[in-house]
C-alpha cells in the first residue's frame, strides 16, 4: 500500500489523496466484516472536509513555517499527521495478518494430506479469521477513523487562513522543461579560480623554510582558505586534490571532513585513518605486484578498520601509517576556535614526519586557522576567498541555467538574468542552486518575482544566501522536500551511495507507490535523487577511473544545504552525536543515534518519547553490556509504528517475537553475528548484513515466506541460502547455487519475475533444458544484470550443455550479462540479436571450448568487453573486415592463448588491456558506419590507458593502433611488459601530448630504432619503468633531459647501462621524489645522481 508518510504533511497537493486512500480503504474492509454500522457519518464528515484540509494546506506558506512552530496551527497539523499516520498502521497491521495467513498456508503446502494436517490448517484459518472479524483490528480500526474525525473537526478553526492566501503566492510545483538525465553526470565546470589554485599549488610543491626542523621537531605547515559557506572554499580544495592525485607529489593525500556537532581528537583521528586505509586500498588495488600478492595486501589492509577505543590507541596508528610517508592532510570545514587542548591532542602524531608534508585547511573563521597554525607553530598562510569576479560569476549561471539550451531559448533571459546574478556578490553556491531552480521555471514572470524579492533585501550576502537556498526549497515539488529533510540525519559532509540513500527512503515510507506497474519504487528514488542533485542541492563525487569496474559517484550534500536540511525539519529529524542529549519534540520521525556506548539506561529509554518514530538508526563504536542491548530490545519493541531499524556493531542484539507484527520495512545489521526473530517480518522489504549472520534453521527456512522481501543478503555472506520461490518481490538475487534438492533448482526462479539483477551459479547441476525453460528468465521484463556461471572444477561437457545454455536466453531489456565456466562448444545464439541492443556490458569467462565468437557488431550499445580465459578461441568473426561494437569503451582480453587476431577497434575505446593472449599482430582503430568508411581524423580521439602484457606471438607495433598518430594523442598510460619477442616497437612519443606513465618491461629482443634524436620521451610523463628492454635501455635514459614532471624513475635489470646520467640531466628532473636502480648488474658509475634534490625515496640495489 501506500505509505502515508510519503502522503501527509508535505503539502496540499498530496494532503487530500492520503485521507481518501486511507478512509476508502479502511471503510472498505469495515464493510467486509459487517462491522461499519454507525460509521457512515463519520465517512460522509470526512468527505466533506477535504476540501477544507486542502485549502488550510494551501494557504500555509512554506515561509511561515519557522514562525507557526509551536502555534495551535502547528499542532493541529501534527495531530492530522498522527492521526492518518494511527490510521494507516491498523491499516498495515490489518495486511501484516493477511501475509501471515498466505505464510502458513504455504508452509502447509506439500504436507501429506490427512485429518491432522486438515484440522491444523482450519484451525490456523480459523484463529486468523477471527481475529480480523471479530477480535481488536475491528476495533482499533473503528477507534482510529473516529480519533481521525476527531482531529479533522478541528479544521474549522484554521479556516479564516484562506482569506489571506490570495496575498502570499502559491508555490509553483510544475516541472517545467525537465529534460531526461542519465547515470554519467558531468563534473560542474570551475570559473574563475585559477590564480587562488595557482597560489595554493606553488605553496604546496615548493620547499619552505619550516620544512626545517624547529626545536629538534619537525612541524607540517599549513594553509588556510578562509571564506564564507558557499564561496568555493571546499570546491577549490578539490580542484588542488584532484591535479595533485595525478602528481605523485604526495604519496598520501588525505581528507577529513571536520564539521560537526561535536568536536573531539579522536573522533576526527577515526575520520583521517578511515581515508588512509581507503587510500591504501586504492593504491594496493592499482599497484604493480603480482595479483595474489595484491589481493592478501588488500585484504588486510580493507579489514584492518581504526576500531580502537583509546586516542593513544588510535594515534599509534595514525603516527605509524604516516610517518614514513610525505602526506597532504585537509581538514575540511573547520569551525573549533577554543579547544586548544583538543587541538594539541589531534596534531600530536603529525608532528616531526616527512619533510614536505602539509596541512591543508578551509574555514569559515579566521580564528580557527589561527589556532591550528598556532598549535602546528607554522608561519600563517591564508587565502582569503572573495567572490567570482562578475563575469565568471555570470558564466557559471549561464552554464548552469541555460545548460542544453539554444541561444535563440533564453536570449531575452540575458539582461533579467545580469541583474540576478548582480545580487549573488560573486557566492557560486547561490549562483548554482538559482541557476538550477530558475533553470526548472523558464517563464518571464518567475525570474521577474525573483529579482524583486532579491531586491528588498539588504545587502549582507548571509540574508541573499539563507534567502535563495529557502527559496530554492519551497519550489521543490513536495514528496521532494520530504527526502531531503531526510537527509539531515546523515553527518555533514556524508558520501551517499545512490542505492544507499533510496533504499532507505524507501524504509522509511517516503516513496509513494507509483500508479505504473512498470514504475518500481527504486525507479522512483533514484528519479528524485537525480533531480535534487539536478537542481543542486546533490553534487556528485566521483572516485576510481571512469573506465574501470572500481569507478564509483557519491552524493553530496553542501553544508549550507544540509543547514538548511537540519532547520525546516527540526521537528521531524533528529541527529544526536556522541555524548549529546536525548532533546527534541515528541514529532520526532526520524532518529540517528551515533554512539550507543555513551548513552545511559535513561537515556535509551528516553527515545520511546518519540511514540511515533518511524526511522531508528543505531551505531555503536564502544564496548556495550547486555543490559544496554536488552534495554534497546525493549524500545524496539514498544515503538509501534517504526518502519526502518539499521543497528550498527550493536552484538547479542535479538529482534523478540513480539515485534514481529511491527511495520518494519528495512532492517541493517552491521558488525553483527547472530540475530533472531527476522522470519516473522511479513512487510520486510530489505534484509541486509555485511558479513555472514548465524540465524536458527527453522527461522531460515521461513525467510522465504517474506513475500514482500526485494533486497537481502542472501548465501554464504549473509542469511544463508533460503527457499527464493516465494520471493515473488525480489529485486536482487546474487550467488544463486542450484542443488538437486527441492526449491533450488533453477525453477525455482519461476514467479521472481522483478528480479533486476541476478546471478545464478553451479549451472552444471541443470538436469534438463526444460528446467531452464520453466524458469522463465526472458520473461523478466525488468532484468538487467545476470550472470550464468558454472563450476571451474566442472571438466566434462555434457550434450545437453548447448540446449542449456541456448535457453537461458535473456528477455530485451538486459544491459549486462556474465557467462563464466561454460562447458558446451556452442556459443549462445541469443547473444548477437538485435533483440539485446540495450546491452552495455559482456563479460565471456573461462568458457574453454569455445572457438569461434560472432563479431558482436549488432551490440550497438556494448560499452565494455571482456574476454578472459577462453583457451581454446582461435577467431572473433570471420570476415576478413570484422568490427567490435561501435560504441566499445573498455576491452579486456585475458588469457586466450590460441586467439591470433583481433577485428578492427572503434574510434570510441577509451581503455584496452591485453594479457597472455596469442596475438602476432596488434590490431588497428578504423571507424565504421553500415558501409561507409570514415577517413582517420574525423572522429576525435578517446584512447586513454594501453597496457599490453605476455604476448608471446607479438614481434611487432607495426602497422597496429600505437602507430595511429590521431589515436595516440590522448594516451595517458603506456605499459608494455613481458612481450618477449618483440623487435620493434617505433611508438610515437611525439604524439603523446598526455601521456603520464609509461612502462616497458621484460621485452629482452627489442632493436635500436633507425632514427634517434635524443628527446624520445615527452615531457608531460610523470612515471617511467624501464625493465629488461634490449637496446631500448640506453634511448629512453638518454631521454630523461626535460622531463620536468616526472615523479617516479624506476631502472630494473638493465644490464646495457653503465653510467647513470650526468648532473646536468639529473638537475632538470625537479620534480622526481622516487629513483629506484636494482639488479643493473654492470652499472659502474652513479653519474650525477648527487644533483636530484628533492628525493623522498632512493633505492640502489646492484
Amino acid at each position: 500500500m501506500a505509505t502515508t508518510a510519503a502522503l501527509v504533511f508535505a503539502g496540499k497537493s498530496v494532503a487530500t489523496p492520503a485521507i481518501s486512500f486511507i478512509m476508502n480503504k479502511a471503510f472498505s474492509y469495515l464493510s467486509k466484516w459487517h462491522q461499519a454500522e454507525g460509521m457512515e457519518a463519520i465517512k460522509d464528515r470526512l468527505q466533506r472536509r477535504l476540501t477544507e484540509i486542502q485549502a488550510v494546506y494551501a494557504a500555509v506558506d512554506q515561509e511561515q513555517v519557522d514562525v507557526l512552530r509551536g502555534s495551535a496551527l502547528d499542532d493541529w497539523l501534527w495531530q492530522f499527521r498522527d492521526a492518518l499516520e494511527g490510521a494507516e498502521d491498523v491499516l498495515d497491521e490489518i495486511d501484516y495478518h493477511k501475509l501471515e495467513e498466505e505464510a502458513e498456508a504455504r508452509n502447509l503446502q506439500g504436507q501429506v494430506r490427512n485429518p491432522v494436517a486438515n484440522f491444523i490448517k482450519g484451525k490456523v484459518i480459523d484463529k486468523v479469521t477471527k481475529h480480523n472479524s471479530e477480535g481488536n483490528m475491528v476495533k482499533k480500526l473503528r477507534k482510529a477513523m473516529e480519533d481521525l474525525d476527531g482531529v479533522t473537526e478541528g479544521v474549522c478553526t484554521f479556516l479564516h487562513l484562506v482569506n489571506h492566501s490570495n496575498s502570499h503566492a502559491l508555490r509553483d510545483h510544475a516541472e517545467s522543461n525537465d529534460q531526461e538525465t542519465s547515470s554519467a553526470l558531468v563534473p560542474t565546470q570551475i570559473f574563475g579560480r585559477d590564480k587562488e589554485k595557482e597560489q595554493i599549488m606553488s605553496w604546496l610543491t615548493d620547499n619552505l623554510d619550516e620544512d626545517q626542523n624547529i626545536d629538534g621537531i619537525r612541524r607540517v605547515p599549513v594553509f588556510s582558505i578562509i571564506g564564507i559557506g558557499g564561496i568555493g572554499k571546499t570546491t577549490l580544495a578539490q580542484v588542488v586534490c584532484r591535479e595533485l592525485e595525478g602528481s605523485s607529489h604526495f604519496h598520501k593525500i588525505v581528507w577529513a571532513h571536520v564539521s560537526g556537532d561535536t568536536f573531539s581528537a579522536a573522533k576526527i583521528t577515526k575520520k583521517i585513518l578511515a581515508c588512509s586505509f581507503r587510500c591504501e586500498a586504492a593504491l594496493l588495488q592499482n599497484s604493480r605486484c603480482k595479483a595474489a600478492k595484491r589481493t592478501c595486501c588488500l585484504e588486510a589492509v580493507l579489514n584492518a578498520r581504526p576500531n580502537a577505543d583509546t586516542l593513544q590507541a588510535l594515534q599509534n596508528i595514525l603516527r605509524d601509517i604516516l610517518e614514513p610517508k610525505k602526506y597532504l592532510l585537509i581538514l575540511d570545514d573547520v569551525w573549533e576556535d577554543r579547544k586548544r587542548g583538543e587541538w594539541e591532542k589531534l596534531m600530536a602524531p603529525l608532528w616531526d614526519i616527512q619533510r614536505g608534508s602539509r596541512i591543508l585547511l578551509t574555514t569559515r573563521m579566521r580564528s580557527a586557522a589561527d589556532l591550528v597554525t598556532s598549535v602546528m607553530r607554522s608561519k600563517k598562510h591564508y587565502l582569503h576567498l572573495n567572490g567570482l569576479a562578475k563575469d565568471d560569476n555570470f558564466m557559471l549561471f549561464q552554464n548552469v541555467a541555460f545548460e542544453g539550451m539554444k541561444a535563440e531559448d533564453y536570449g531575452r533571459l540575458l539582461p533579467k538574468a545580469e541583474k540576478i546574478v548582480d545580487k549573488f556578490q560573486g557566492c557560486p553556491l547561490v549562483t548554482q542552486i538559482a541557476g538550477a531552480h530558475l533553470k526548472e521555471n523558464i517563464g518571464d514572470q518567475h525570474w521577474e518575482n525573483l529579482f524583486k524579492q532579491l531586491e528588498q533585501l539588504e545587502g549582507s550576502l548571509d540574508v541573499i544566501v539563507t534567502t535563495v537556498l529557502r527559496s530554492s526549497y519551497r519550489h521543490l515539488p513536495e514528496d521532494f522536500q520530504l527526502c531531503f529533510r531526510y537527509c539531515s540525519i546523515f553527518p555533514k559532509g556524508y558520501m551517499f551511495k545512490k542505492e544507499e540513500l533510496v533504499k532507505m527512503w524507501m524504509g522509511s515510507g517516503l516513496i509513494p507507490q507509483s500508479k505504473s506497474e512498470v514504475e518500481r519504487p527504486e525507479d522512483i528514488g533514484e528519479r528524485y535523487l537525480m533531480k535534487l542533485a539536478r537542481k543542486s542541492f546533490f553534487s556528485i563525487v566521483a572516485t576510481g577511473d571512469p573506465y574501470s569496474k572500481h569507478y564509483t559517484e557519491y552524493y553530496v550534500i553542501h553544508d549550507l544545504l544540509h543547514d538548511l536540511a537540519r532547520n525546516v525539519s527540526a521537528d521531524e529529524c533528529l541527529r544526536l552525536e556522541s555524548g549529546g542529549h536525548m532533546h527534541g519534540r515528541p514529532t520526532i520521525r526520524h532518529l540517528w543515534i551515533t554512539n550507543l556506548s555513551k548513552l545511559t539506561f535513561r537515556e535509551i529509554k528516553a527515545i520511546l518519547l518519540f511514540k511515533k518514530l518511524r526511522t531508528l538508526v543505531i551505531e555503536n563504536h564502544g564496548d556495550i553490556g547486555i543490559v544496554h542491548v536488552t534495554t534497546l530490545e525493549t524500545v524496539v519493541e514498544n515503538l509501534k509504528g517504526l518502519r526502518l531499524l539499521s543497528l550498527k556493531r550493536v552484538p547479542m542484539f535479538c529482534l523478540t517475537k513480539e515485534v514481529a507484527n511491527k511495520h518494519l520495512r528495512y532492517v541493517s545489521f552491521s558488525g553483527m553475528q547472530k540475530v533472531h526473530g527476522v522470519s516473522k517480518l511479513y512487510h520486510l522489504q530489505l534484509l541486509t548484513a555485511d558479513k555472514r549472520i548465524d540465524i536458527a534453521p527453522e527461522q531460515l527456512k521461513e525467510l522465504g515466506n517474506l513475500s514482500c522481501l526485494r533486497h537481502a543478503s542472501y548465501g554464504v555472506h549473509g542469511f544463508g541460502e533460503f527457499l527464493v520461490s516465494g520471493l515473488i518481490s525480489l529485486q536482487e538475487l546474487h550467488n544463486f547455487r542450484i542443488q538437486a534438492k527441492e526449491g533450488y533448482q533453477i525453477s525455482s526462479l519461476r514467479n521472481l519475475s522483478s528480479l533486476s539483477k541476478l546471478e545464478i551459479c553451479n549451472l552444471e547441476n541443470v538436469r534438463s533444458h526444460e528446467e531452464v525453460i520453466d524458469a522463465k528468465l526472458n520473461e523478466k521484463a525488468h532484468l538487467q544484470s545476470l550472470s550464468l556461471q558454472w563450476s571451474e572444477t566442472n571438466e566434462t561437457p555434457k550434450n545437453e550443455d548447448n540446449l542449456v545454455i541456448e535457453k537461458l536466453e535473456p528477455p530485451m531489456c538486459l544491459e549486462k550479462l556474465e557467462i563464466a565456466g561454460f562447458t558446451g562448444a556452442r556459443f549462445p545464439s541469443w547473444i548477437n540479436h538485435l533483440s539485446l541492443g540495450n546491452m552495455v556490458s559482456l563479460e565471456l569467462k573461462s568458457c574453454r571450448n569455445w572457438v569461434y565468437l560472432p563479431g558482436l557488431e549488432n551490440l550497438h550499445f556494448l560499452k565494455h568487453l571482456e574476454l578472459q580465459n577462453l583457451t581454446e578461441l582461435r577467431m572473433i568473426n570471420q570476415s576478413s573486415d570484422a568490427y567490435l561494437p561501435r560504441n566499445l569503451k573498455t576491452l579486456v582480453v585475458e588469457a586466450c592463448k590460441n586467439l591470433r587476431e583481433l577485428p578492427f577497434l572503434p574510434p570510441s575505446l577509451a581503455q584496452l588491456e591485453i594479457t597472455k593472449v596469442g596475438l602476432s599482430i596488434l590490431p588497428r582503430i578504423h571507424d565504421h558506419h553500415g558501409n561507409n568508411m570514415s577517413s582517420e581524423g574525423t572522429t576525435p580521439p578517446k584512447l586513454v590507458s594501453v597496457i599490453i602484457s605476455d604476448c608471446s606471438n607479438l614481434t611487432s607495433l607495426e602497422g597496429s593502433f600505437l602507430q595511429q598518430e590521431h589515436h595516440v594523442q590522448t594516451l595517458r598510460i603506456l605499459k608494455i611488459v613481458d612481450c618477449k619477442k618483440i623487435i620493434r616497437a617505433p611508438l610515437l612519443f611525439g604524439e603523446m601530448n598526455d601521456l603520464t606513465e609509461f612502462r616497458i618491461g621484460s621485452c629482452y629482443s627489442l632493436r635500436m630504432l633507425e632514427t634517434f634524436d635524443g628527446a624520445l620521451l615527452p615531457s608531460t610523463l610523470k612515471e617511467l619503468s624501464i625493465v629488461e628492454c634490449g637496446d631500448f635501455q640506453l634511448p629512453l635514459l638518454e631521454s630523461l633531459l626535460g622531463l620536468t614532471n616526472l615523479t617516479s624513475l624506476n631502472i630494473h635489470k638493465c644490464s646495457r647501462v653503465k653510467n647513470l646520467p650526468s648532473s646536468g640531466v639529473f638537475k632538470g628532473l625537479k620534480a622526481l621524489q622516487e629513483f629506484y636502480v636494482t639488479e643493473c648488474i654492470f652499472l659502474s658509475s652513479l653519474g650525477g645522481i648527487g644533483a636530484l634534490s628533492d628525493l623522498t625515496w632512493l633505492e640502489i640495489r646492484v
